[in-house]
């Protein structure tokens, strides 16, 4: 190739930094570039290894490693380092080029190094925003998917919905749709087919659902609430790829309430650029380019050089003026040149150029020559492409989504002592609930109360000791009074938060329980008016027929006596547990006292009885119901305890009935707490009358029954 090259020129005047080496990894030639890159000066470098430098071993010893490969192999070598500065690390790609002598050996290593350190940061941005964006993915508790509709393929789902169809990813990719198939029903699936198909028609900003059934890891079928749009097209505009999120509404099917979230998916991508040079001496119609330079236009290197016309035939039609204008530029202004400009390669792809260029002049001050260098920048402007799409993809899940979201960063004292947080971002319902976008703004400013709250202490557990929290938190919003569903998650130093508005469902459920007290209240009404009404008539006609029997065969001796006596006693027991006639004409205390001697003097049982607490007026309801709840705890002794004692208190502490009863019979294991149809009945009634109650017992240590009622519901 007849390629005359000022190489001093080009060198000294390279925005790279350009050295020669010896056999010994000694520095023997620096330009320019090293220097302004470094920092070091040229003339205290000359002659040392890297080492010798003063550079790490770990930086050192690799070059001098890939030095030696070449003067061993004679072949060119690539090497990636990095070079410490005081304001950071200066990222070199390097390539290293062998000179030969005149008998073909290898006497020198040229190294052209590039400085990479702008491609290294948004490979590092792309990753930290790649795991940030996987880490509010994960934290959302929806299936995130994404396919493509024509090949029914599935490139990409979220941990929710391997965890929700228990299939691993592996087998969901390799399956395709036919996942789908199996999680819906016949009818369903053709629905699902027709949506997507639907959906393939939609304008970008346009969402499409679909609530369906599917069935998930147990076998149960919970409803989805499934919305679509579209993610990437083809270069037709037709639709590539869809992006999915699949909400679980089966609770707001059932209670009309339940909250979603979203989650997405990020790739990045990256790679490493060449560069290569020209020169263009005055008076020439053509520039002569080093190989790398054909390489990057994708053709064979040549000698004869390269015209402008034949230069811009490659170039884009839309940039041909600006780099006809920057060559005209440097060879008659002789003014320096950068442009950024594509490309488009005899294949057919698009590759995007920076051409540098610098104009030489001699000692009258014509321009004697051109030189420049030429960087192939495509993996970096694919590079910014993607982290576009990164922020418009998080965008978009953000302002999709049903659920507020938001991420807070945390904010130490000088002793690192967490003291509050800062809003990091927040998505559009997030904004619209606290009323603005307050990114920046201190957390605890935002909510004054939060600081002072439990909330603030949960937020500090995430972060600190790494829980994830999940919690009903209540709020006020503009003298609206409501109930968040709140999930956080730890992020870095900070945490990633969602929350879901549950106050209709907790509306919902709370009448749900209010019909259930109603309904239970009804029964037991109803059960009480059967027995007033059977025990009447036990009373009023068995009993009355027995009691004339008796007389009629009095006669008869005294054993027959003897068994009608039994007989009418019972009959007096049965009708006494069915309507306790005592209760209604004596009182509570008088149907307790009664109930105690007649019950457990029988069973050889003593008692101590304390009822300063039924002198209270009580609601003739409320009183049958404490003495069945009493009735029951009388009846479990006698039947199950094998106490010989028993203590009774009723008293009233403050707002509350108290009713403290205790034996010492022989207990029972915590696991031997199965409820019987007796305990059921206790535990109803004292629901019923919105009272609550704990057992305390261990084996062999008797029992302990406490239950509080308040005295607002049963006077």
């Amino acid at each position: 190739m007849n390629l005359n090259i000022d190489f001093k020129a080009i060198t000294e005047n390279s925005p790279d930094i350009i050295t020669r080496w010896n056999r010994q990894c000694k520095l023997i030639y620096a330009n320019a570039g090293f220097e302004a890159k470094t920092g070091m000066k040229n003339g205290f470098l000359i002659g040392k290894t890297k080492l010798e430098m003063g550079l790490p071993a770990d930086i050192a010893l690799p070059w001098a490693q890939s030095l030696k490969k070449v003067f061993k192999t004679g072949m060119p070598t690539e090497h990636y380092n990095h070079f410490p500065l005081p304001h950071g690390n200066l990222h070199l790609f390097s390539r290293m080029v062998p000179e030969l002598d005149e008998r073909g050996k290898v006497q020198s290593v040229l190294a052209v190094s590039r400085d990479i350190t702008t491609l290294k940061k948004i490979e590092e941005t792309l990753k930290e925003q790649a795991h940030f964006i996987e880490q509010i993915s994960n934290a959302m508790p929806d299936m995130l998917y994404v396919i493509d509709p024509v090949k029914k393929e599935i490139s990409y789902v979220n941990e929710r919905v391997q965890q929700i169809l228990n299939i691993k990813p592996a087998d969901i990719y390799k399956r395709g749709l036919n996942v789908a198939k199996k999680a819906l029903l016949p009818a369903d699936y053709e629905r699902y087919i027709e949506h997507l198909d639907e959906c393939t028609r939609l304008k970008d900003n346009q969402v499409k659902e679909i609530e369906l059934p599917i069935r998930t890891e147990n076998k149960t079928m919970r409803w989805f609430r499934i919305r679509d749009k579209v993610f990437k097209r083809n270069a037709d505009g037709s639709a590539a790829q869809l992006i999915g999120i699949a909400q679980d509404i089966d609770d707001h099917i059932k209670v009309r309430e339940k909250f979603t979230a979203d989650h997405r998916r990020l790739k990045e991508a990256q790679a490493i650029g060449h560069i290569g040079s020209f020169e263009w001496q005055a008076g020439d119609i053509r520039e002569y380019w080093t190989d790398e330079l054909y390489h990057i236009y994708g053709i064979k290197p040549r000698n004869r050089g390269i015209t402008v016309n034949e230069l811009l035939g490659f170039v884009h039609k839309a940039d041909r003026p600006e780099l006809l204008n920057a060559i005209k530029t440097a060879r008659n202004a002789g003014q320096p040149t950068d442009i950024t400009h594509q490309i488009i390669r005899k294949d057919g792809t698009i590759r995007y150029i920076q051409r540098r260029s610098q104009s030489i002049f001699d000692e009258k001050g014509r321009i004697r020559k051109v030189y420049g260098t030429v960087q192939d920048i495509t993996d970096i402007k694919q590079a910014e492409k993607s982290l576009r799409k990164t922020t418009e993809l998080l965008e978009s899940i953000f302002n999709t989504t049903t659920n507020g979201i938001f991420v807070l960063r945390s904010v130490r004292n000088t002793r690192g002592r967490l003291i509050g947080f800062k809003l990091e971002l927040m998505n559009r319902i997030a904004q619209d609930m606290i009323g603005g976008n307050l990114v920046g703004e201190s957390y605890t400013n935002v909510f004054p109360a939060a600081i002072a709250g439990d909330l603030f202490h949960e937020y500090r557990k995430v972060i600190e000791e790494n829980n994830i929290m999940d919690v009903e938190q209540p709020y006020e919003h503009f003298g609206t009074k409501g109930c968040l569903h709140l999930v956080a998650v730890k992020l870095n130093d900070g945490l990633v938060a969602t929350w879901n508005d549950i106050t209709n469902q907790k509306k919902l459920e709370k009448e749900r329980r209010e019909l259930e007290i109603k309904h239970r209240n009804e029964i037991l009404d109803a059960q009480e008016i059967e027995r007033k009404r059977i025990a009447e008539a036990i009373h009023n006609e068995i009993g009355q027929l027995l009691s004339i029997a008796k007389m009629k065969i009095s006669q008869n001796g005294a054993e027959a006596e003897r068994i009608l006596n039994e007989a009418i006693k019972k009959v007096r027991n049965i009708s006494f547990e069915l309507m306790p006639a005592i209760l209604y004409d004596f009182g509570l205390e008088a149907a307790i006292v009664d109930l105690f001697q007649s019950k457990l003097r029988l069973a050889d049982i003593t008692y101590n009885l304390n009822l300063t607490g039924t002198q209270l007026q009580l609601a003739k309801n409320a009183e049958l119901a404490i003495f069945r709840i009493i009735q029951e705890l009388i009846t479990n002794v006698i039947k199950h305890s094998g106490a010989d004692h028993v203590n009774l208190t009723i008293s009233k502490e403050e707002n509350w009935l108290v009713i403290y009863f205790t034996d010492n019979g022989k207990g029972f294991k915590e696991t031997d707490k199965k409820p019987r149809f007796g305990w059921r009945t206790m535990a109803d009634r004292i629901n019923r009358l919105n009272g609550e109650y704990e057992i305390n017992t261990a084996a062999k240590k008797g029992s302990e029954i406490i239950i509080r009622i308040p005295v607002k519901a049963i006077e």
